[in-house]
């Protein structure tokens, strides 16, 4: 999105920005800051008749029935300050290389947070950069300050230490001071927070209209809830702390040889289990002894080999480490939410199926050098079935089911450099079947893309070898260069060039 404001700000602007929003007050109850914002932005923001580009979030597509990712071209008839939302005019979809046509409502109230006003205005009176750089805080504040039980907070808070603490937090994210592992680990444990916390919202809000009947599984659903929500919150404010995050990162990232870890091992509140002798383990959950057998005597492993049995895959990824090769029986095997895999790894199963009990997440994501066998990913309670961040990833003999008619749905994205080869595999019901990125390397050998809205999403500068595709009853086999909409990154609005220290009474900037 060239055509729009883009401001890219060290630690120091940002922190004066916010401080300045809230300077009136030196303790503000978290309830009021909505209030604040409003205050602010209705001097900031013009009230009407400006364009922008509305970047609609994933879940607003699953709802409108819209290709992900998708912008629109429009206007604003009227900011609602009080709800920090506006009614827009959707004049405009952004060419995002479908055929199909998109059927919009005139009208549509989006949030001020996913507009970006553009530099082109039809009325040259308006002061659209301030406009921009108005609703620009507002979207930093809320992405990356903000955290979920701040509103569930009823006391006044110190906004001054408040602030420079996440503030710093972010940036050290953002920075490369902390490990890609550690990085990873945290941006899960923040997108659970936000998951964990909508989802407590929702059934609240059920077990409001339920009256008198409330059913025990909400009730139960409900406690765990606020249970895990306390321990994602220990583990961030003991993160935020960069003393603290040191010796954590020291102590849990720890070399433990060649084979893969899970940033779920991560958490303060698992307990790892002693280091086993081997790299091998079998996943088995529960089953009578004549399946056992037949699995157990199917597997091709040397009689000397040290192996681990364990009940659920995502109690070894919890776990353990090192973790080399993967044995799964036939049956269910269940991640847990948005599962992260880091290094090398052979996965094979025996008509096995992986997937997620966490709705509108990814189901996989691999960093570094993985083989996956015989497996069927059921990908219908996920937004992304797998993501390929680095490394080069092998499937082969697999199967990836989406859900019918979904929207949003995608089977594998390929990103950065990484590498993915396909062997006989088989993609059902996506909306977009594979999506790679800018030089990002995919070599599909005999796959199958079936019921699908677009077959293959190829991003810019993307390298491609295909034999042996088929395309059955897919609208769109395939999109290239142009066509696509690159998601932005948040890495790329911000300027981690210095460090900084704060005290009482001053900010002082340290150069490198």
């Amino acid at each position: 999105m060239d055509d729009v404001y883009v401001f890219k700000k060290t630690l120091l602007e940002r922190y004066d920005d916010c401080l300045n929003i809230f300077s009136l007050k030196s303790e503000i109850k978290p309830s009021e800051i909505q209030k604040e914002w409003s205050n602010f932005l209705d001097v900031v923001v013009e009230p009407a008749g400006w364009q922008a580009i509305w970047k609609v979030p994933r879940a607003t597509c699953d709802v409108l029935k819209l290709r992900f990712p998708i912008n629109i071209i429009g206007t604003v008839n009227q900011v609602y300050y009080d709800d920090l939302t506006a009614n827009f005019t959707i004049e405009e979809v952004e060419d995002c290389g479908s055929d199909e046509e998109v059927n919009l409502p005139d009208q549509y109230d989006v949030s001020l947070m996913e507009l970006f006003p553009t530099k082109s205005q039809e009325n040259q009176a308006l002061n659209i950069e301030r406009t921009a750089e108005g609703i620009d805080s507002l979207r930093f504040f809320y992405s990356h300050i903000w955290r979920a039980w701040d509103a569930d907070c009823d006391v006044d808070m110190d906004w001054n230490s408040y602030l420079e603490t996440r503030i710093k937090f972010y940036f050290d994210l953002i920075s490369q001071k902390m490990s890609k592992r550690l990085a990873v680990h945290i941006k899960n444990l923040l997108e659970e927070a936000n998951y964990v916390f909508k989802r407590k919202q929702l059934i609240e809000e059920e077990m409001d209209d339920e009256d008198d009947d409330v059913p025990t599984k909400n009730v139960k659903e409900l406690m765990h809830l606020h249970y895990r929500l306390k321990l994602l919150r220990n583990d961030l404010e003991m993160l935020e702390n960069e003393d603290m995050r040191q010796v954590f990162e020291s102590i849990k990232f720890s070399a433990n040889g060649d084979g893969c870890d899970s940033t779920k091992r991560f958490s303060l509140n698992v307990h790892e289990q002693p280091a086993s002798k081997g790299s091998t383990f079998i996943v088995c959950p529960e089953s009578n002894f004549k399946e056992l057998s037949s699995f157990i005597n199917s597997l091709q492993i040397k009689d000397d080999t040290p192996v681990s049995t364990h009940h659920s895959l995502a109690d070894v990824f919890e776990h353990c480490s090192n973790v080399k090769q993967i044995y799964l029986s036939p049956a269910t095997h269940t991640l847990n939410f948005n599962e992260n895999l880091f290094g090398k790894c052979t996965i094979t199963g025996s008509n096995s199926t992986l997937t997620s009990k966490v709705f509108e997440t990814t189901l996989l994501t691999l960093n570094g050098s993985f083989v996956l066998e015989n497996i069927t990913f059921d990908c219908k309670n996920s937004s992304v079935g797998l993501v390929i961040t680095e490394g080069k990833t092998i499937l082969r003999n697999c199967t990836l089911i989406g859900k019918p008619a979904a929207s949003i749905q995608e089977g594998i994205i390929v990103t950065g450099n990484a590498s993915l080869t396909l062997e006989n595999c088989k993609f059902v019901n996506f909306a977009t079947a594979l999506q790679t990125r800018r030089n990002s390397t995919v070599s599909l050998n005999d796959v199958t893309i079936k019921d699908c809205q677009i077959g293959l999403d190829l991003g810019k500068k993307a390298n491609s070898n295909m034999s042996g595709v088929k395309f059955e009853n897919v609208k769109k086999e395939c999109l290239k260069d142009d066509a696509k909409i690159e998601e932005e990154k948040d890495e790329n609005m911000d300027i981690p060039e210095k460090d900084v220290s704060f005290n009482d009474s001053s900010i002082i900037c340290i150069d490198d």
